[in-house]
């Protein structure tokens, strides 16, 4: 498996997070061999995407692995959601535009 710098916005509203699938190709993962699975975007279409497992690395984080939805069509912007939440502690200072990280030691 490759890796790849990207970009991800933090989204507190969206229960997965989701990644433009061409992605997983350029990490070297098969995007159809994910487990399929099925989104509901806010305007109410559908979105197929496919479920995989990556691992999150990060300078200040470390290693973070986790199962992650790519899309299947076009997007244009990574969404990080609730499920990866789960896996850090996150803390918003909205007055200063600031957001802080940690990772969780008991996953």
């Amino acid at each position: 498996m490759r890796t790849t710098p990207i970009r991800a916005e933090l989204d507190s509203g969206a229960e997965f997070s989701l990644f433009e699938g061409k992605l997983a190709q350029h990490i070297g993962l098969d995007l159809f061999a994910g487990e399929p699975f099925a989104f509901r975007l806010a305007s109410g279409a559908p979105l197929d995407s496919r479920i995989l497992r990556v691992l999150v690395c990060h300078h200040a984080l470390g290693d973070i692995p986790f199962s992650a939805r790519f899309s299947t069509a076009p997007m244009q912007t990574n969404i990080l959601g609730r499920d990866f939440f789960d896996l850090v502690r996150i803390g918003f200072d909205e007055h200063h535009s600031e957001v802080y990280l940690s990772a969780l030691r008991t996953r």
